[in-house]
């Protein structure tokens, strides 16, 4: 009878270790900042005042994330020919007219940072 048990008791440990567990862990602090709505409507927003509603971190920031294996994509928005030079390691390639145009798409699974 006990041959019987063996996997019920399995199943049924799973069930009730399996909510325990989840609730145990600690939720991750959210990493990505929230996106501010920009208005573009009115010819008349400077671009300062556009560029104070963009969410910014610090170097150091983005080095914390890049050396904790943070699951960013870091865009290099200068010209081709400055990112040929010289970039951030593991930067993309995606040029600020390319962005603007709405030819470019980031990923929706992952934090964006463009510099």
């Amino acid at each position: 009878m006990s041959k019987h048990w063996g996997p019920l008791a399995a199943v049924v440990c799973v069930l009730l270790v399996s909510p325990l567990a989840a609730c145990a862990r600690p939720s991750p602090a959210p990493t990505t900042p929230p996106v501010l709505p920009i208005e573009t409507s009115s010819d008349n927003i400077s671009e300062s005042a556009l560029a104070s509603k963009v969410p910014r971190i610090s170097i150091e920031e983005l080095r914390q994330k890049i050396e904790g294996g943070d699951d960013i994509l870091l865009v290099d928005a200068r010209k081709a020919e400055e990112y040929a030079k010289d970039r951030i390691k593991g930067a993309i390639s995606v040029p600020l007219d390319v962005i603007i145009a709405g030819e470019w798409t980031p990923p929706k699974d992952k934090e964006v940072i463009l510099y």
